[in-house]
């Protein structure tokens, strides 16, 4: 291996070594010294050779003048660093500048822009129409926890009013000209309201001044903390007595064991039209049986009250309520009623028009005798559990008014003995009704049934199957609801439905089925099948069937079915 020569004065003996060469150097700092030479005085402590000692000084001076143009260079990058900073420190001052002039144009131009703003150009009459579509409305939002119990949760609503009134004053005086924007009055705190400081009670003052007679929308919410129940706020009471005679929709939020606190308020509820009641505890009233539960008799003196809904109270016979003028009966409860307190009401409430019940049904205890609802004309019962006592309902019942039935239950098998469609054909027998509306979700039900069905409901204009079985709707039902030239509509099934929703698994042919919604569809209005939705295992064969119909208008929706859905999702994730 080649290496330069030491100790003479030959060319090899100035070759420079690559490994100590710098960049920026005029030469080899090392060029007058071997490796080797190196290498021992640094590892020694020898005073060099006069020729050695000559070497370093060159390569000390030449390292000097290499560091020297270094720190000049860094010098003058420096100073165009300083430079470049403070012209840019320059430009950010001037667009800043610039920023704040733009800013002031846009506000500028912006406010000028508003002077010819349509919104300056409406009527009165228009603006107190928005302001009151601002008004937020107590809601209820029902969902099933993990222990699969219904649970309300409330949007507590509130007010954007007094906002409004510091936009101007064009909105200030049409706000405070209508009464019915400030009618909607909302207590969420009435655990405070006996205390001293509490700062709402000139709010309401205020809404009662400005609503002036119009009948006022009330919500009080009170869910006491570490408080007694029992104890209605007294300041609370006292007030309701001022303007209850013109509460027209009271929503109740408060203890169970509150309620009959309100009986100083019996003869006051001359403009309830609307109740509606929801505990927001039981405490001391979980324990007691239902028949010892206090009365509760504020509003049943209530002259004009025929809308009540009544969510998870604990027995609806505790309140005393104008039975004979209620239209309208909402409720939900997870106490099960048995057969004969459901008729009870059906009896009593000569002027009910709707009735929807959300909970379960137990056995009679006694003697049941067939109950005709006079006005009735909807009727909605959802079921937790299974439909076994329903069919003990339905037949003592004649409703011979009704034009809404809805059945439903989340239960999987709500019906092993089969009782509840036979049980609604029976009252559809026996009330000889004018049905527009039917939505049946598992109900089991037969081919032969559903025709039976169909053919004493053919007013009936909107049909909703869920569940009801893969073989209910045959092809032979389906011919039969086909319109076809010289078919009369004392032929047809169902000549006048509007809309139909199938939900499920459907053992149907897609050309048969097809061809009977493209001759409803066909058919002048009003009886046009219009709406259509269903769950097929291979939905994409009857789109195609349906492609033209959908093109032309109608709606039609066809989805595939859960089971097809979950089988494809099985093959796929084996």
């Amino acid at each position: 291996m080649w290496s330069p020569c030491s100790g003479c004065s030959c060319a090899n003996h100035h070759v420079p070594l690559a490994s100590d060469f710098k960049p920026g150097s005029k030469r080899d700092m090392t060029c007058e010294l071997s490796e080797d030479s190196m290498t021992r005085l640094l590892r020694s402590n020898d005073c060099p050779l006069f020729v050695e000692s000559k070497a370093i000084r060159g390569v000390i001076s030449d390292a000097q003048q290499n560091l020297d143009q270094i720190q000049s260079r860094i010098d003058r990058l420096n100073d165009v660093f300083v430079d470049t900073v403070t012209r840019i420190a320059r430009m950010n001052a001037l667009v800043a500048e610039l920023q704040t002039q733009q800013r002031r144009i846009q506000e500028f131009l912006k406010e000028r822009q508003n002077l010819l703003s349509p919104v300056r150009r409406l009527p009165t009459e228009v603006l107190q129409e928005i302001f009151i579509d601002t008004v937020e409305y107590l809601s209820y939002e029902w969902e099933v926890n993990d222990a699969g119990v219904n649970i309300c949760n409330i949007t507590r609503p509130k007010s954007s009013l007094w906002n409004i009134l510091r936009v101007s004053r064009l909105w200030r005086s049409a706000l405070l000209s209508c009464s019915q924007a400030w009618s909607y009055i909302t207590i969420l705190d009435a655990d405070q309201f006996n205390a001293r400081d509490y700062n709402d009670s000139r709010r309401i003052a205020r809404h009662l001044e400005y609503s002036r007679q119009y009948p006022l929308s009330v919500v009080i919410f009170y869910d006491p903390q570490g408080a007694t129940p029992h104890d209605f706020p007294e300041k609370l009471l006292s007030s309701l007595l001022h303007y209850s005679n013109r509460i027209r929709h009271l929503h109740l939020c408060i203890p169970a064991a509150a309620f009959p606190q309100l009986h100083p308020l019996n003869f006051s509820w001359n403009s309830l039209r609307d109740l509606s009641i929801m505990p927001t505890s039981f405490s001391s009233l979980e324990d007691v049986p239902h028949e010892n539960l206090p009365v509760v008799d504020a509003f049943a003196n209530a002259p004009n009250l025929c809308d009540v809904r009544l969510m998870q109270v604990l027995s609806e016979s505790q309140f005393e309520l104008p039975w004979r003028q209620i239209k309208h009966y909402r409720n939900t409860t997870w106490v099960i009623p048995r057969v004969e307190d459901i008729l009870r009401i059906f009896k009593v409430a000569v002027s009910l028009e709707t009735f929807n019940f959300d909970s379960d049904i137990e056995p009679p205890l006694e003697k049941l005798v067939l109950v005709t609802p006079p006005v009735l004309h909807t009727l909605v019962y959802v079921l937790d559990m299974s439909y076994c006592y329903l069919p003990s309902l339905l037949d003592n019942l004649s409703i011979p008014t009704l034009r809404h039935l809805a059945l439903s239950t989340s239960h999987d098998q709500p019906d092993p003995d089969h009782l509840v469609m036979p049980s609604i054909i029976r009252l559809m027998e026996r009330s000889r009704c004018s049905l527009r509306v039917l939505a049946l979700s598992k109900v089991p039900t037969s081919s032969k049934e559903l025709e039976q069905l169909m053919l004493l409901i053919p007013l009936l204009e909107e049909l909703w199957l869920t569940n009801i079985g893969s073989e209910a709707l045959s092809d032979s039902i389906i011919v039969k609801m086909t319109v076809t030239e010289g078919k009369d509509d004392a032929d047809l099934l169902l000549p006048r439905l509007r809309e139909m929703d199938l939900e499920g698994d459907w053992e149907l042919t897609p050309e048969v089925f097809a061809r009977m919604i493209e001759s409803r569809w066909r058919r002048p209005p009003p009886y046009r099948l219009w709406s259509l939705g269903i769950d097929l295992a291979n939905p994409g064969c009857l789109m195609e069937l349906l492609a033209t119909c959908k093109n032309e208008g109608m709606s039609v929706t066809v989805e595939t079915s859960i089971r097809a859905r979950d089988s494809n999702e099985e093959e796929s994730n084996p």
